[in-house]
């Protein structure tokens, strides 16, 4: 039989491997490796990463700022005549800020490219020109918004240089304020956004892009006029009234049974505003006259002054201005005295009027801050005293005002 087990040969030269792989294992074993400490960030560091990182967010903000005001590129167009922005409102109007004049031919710059239109609606005294678009071309209305954003919301205004290329400016809304362009009441948009005057005519956009305002000049500010006040304006424009103080410069209506009374006038139309500078300011004529006759025929509703809106000489008007009467001529082409160029002369008047009560009789009167009065029962004022005497709740007499608030000049009734 053959013996199995194994050599002494062989098994030494296993406990030799054995031996120099345990030596080795020694030799080579891992070392305690001295530990550097964490690198703590600087303040310099962590300042640089907080800017890298608000810089990546203020990109993507503004990235999309960007894609917003693209959207609304098709809708938002350049008058070359009048160097304002336009939006199209539907796909026969744009809207654009007051023109200094009536175009018979405008050369709009689309994003697609050049078109025409022509004046539907002018007049100075309103805050913006409606434009009717020729036909032939694709036009792209502006998608407006449902409601009003909330205040804090982003906001983007977009608008067209002289150049006819896009810009915008982003900011966020802040509030509604019912104010008036003129003599025009309207709802205007505050938001943080700077607005000057190469901006007129452009639109106020929301976040989602839907248009909410127009950017227009509201006597000597730009502001910005919610979409529902323009659209109001442009229903209202055909009107009688609305073109007279357009032509003229002059708001009339008639008498309340309490001015009839106050006034011991049987009729007539009263003279509540005259726009300062205005061809009505320039004829003489001053709030609280009462217009009654026009010519030889007497007036006694707005459509007996219909005449005034197609005429484009002088027209006699009958005023009575408190116990007499003066006969005045009103000319649309009428100038206030004085070299081109100058500004309108205001009339004398007292300090501005502070803060105004609402509940005080000033306040009820509808006297405002900022207000100047002019003539007290067409007398001029001595001093602010008089003004609060006889606006105290002591004194009960009712007093006709005329003040001057802006560019205009307005009838005040205290009674």
């Amino acid at each position: 039989m053959q013996d199995s087990s194994p050599s002494p040969k062989y098994v030494a030269i296993l406990a030799l491997i054995a031996c120099v792989i345990l030596v080795g294992g020694w030799l080579v074993r891992p070392r305690d490796i001295p530990q550097s400490p964490a690198h703590v960030p600087s303040q310099t560091e962590l300042e640089q990463l907080a800017r890298r990182s608000e810089r990546r967010s203020l990109e993507s903000t503004a990235k999309y700022f960007a894609d917003v005001a693209r959207d609304a590129e098709s809708s938002v167009w350049f008058v070359s005549e009048s160097g304002t922005s336009a939006v199209a409102l539907d796909s026969a109007r744009a809207v654009t800020a007051t023109m200094p004049r009536a175009i018979e031919s405008a050369n709009l710059l689309t994003a697609a490219g050049h078109s025409n239109a022509t004046t539907d609606i002018w007049d100075p005294g309103l805050p913006v020109t409606s434009l009717t678009l020729s036909t032939g071309r694709s036009v792209f209305a502006a998608h407006r918004a449902e409601g009003l954003p909330a205040a804090g919301d982003w906001v983007v205004a977009v608008w067209r240089t002289d150049q006819g290329s896009l810009a915008f400016a982003h900011g966020t809304f802040q509030q509604v304020h019912r104010a008036r362009c003129g003599v025009t009441p309207v709802t205007e948009l505050r938001a943080n956004v700077v607005l000057t005057r190469p901006m007129l005519g452009g639109g106020i956009f929301n976040i989602d892009g839907g248009l909410i305002a127009i950017i227009v000049a509201c006597d000597e500010r730009v502001a910005a006029v919610d979409v529902a006040s323009v659209q109001s304006i442009l229903e209202r424009a055909g009107g009688l009234p609305e073109r007279l103080l357009g032509r003229y410069g002059v708001a009339v209506a008639p008498l309340s049974e309490d001015e009839r009374a106050l006034f011991k006038a049987p009729g007539g139309l009263l003279v509540r505003e005259v726009r300062i500078g205005s061809p009505a300011d320039a004829s003489g004529l001053t709030p609280g006259d009462i217009i009654s006759a026009l010519g030889e025929q007497p007036v006694s509703g707005i459509d007996d002054l219909k005449p005034l809106a197609g005429t484009s000489g002088g027209a006699e008007l009958t005023v009575l201005r408190g116990k007499g009467s003066v006969k005045l001529v009103l000319s649309p082409s009428a100038q206030m005295p004085g070299a081109a160029g100058e500004s309108w002369p205001k009339a004398p008047s007292i300090a501005p009027l502070g803060v105004v009560a609402p509940d005080s009789r000033a306040g009820q009167a509808g006297l405002q801050r900022g207000d100047r009065i002019v003539t007290i029962d067409r007398e001029p004022p001595r001093n602010l005293s008089q003004v609060e005497r006889l606006l105290g709740a002591a004194q009960r007499r009712p007093a006709l005002l005329e003040v001057e608030r802006g560019a205009w000049r307005v009838l005040v009734v205290a009674k």
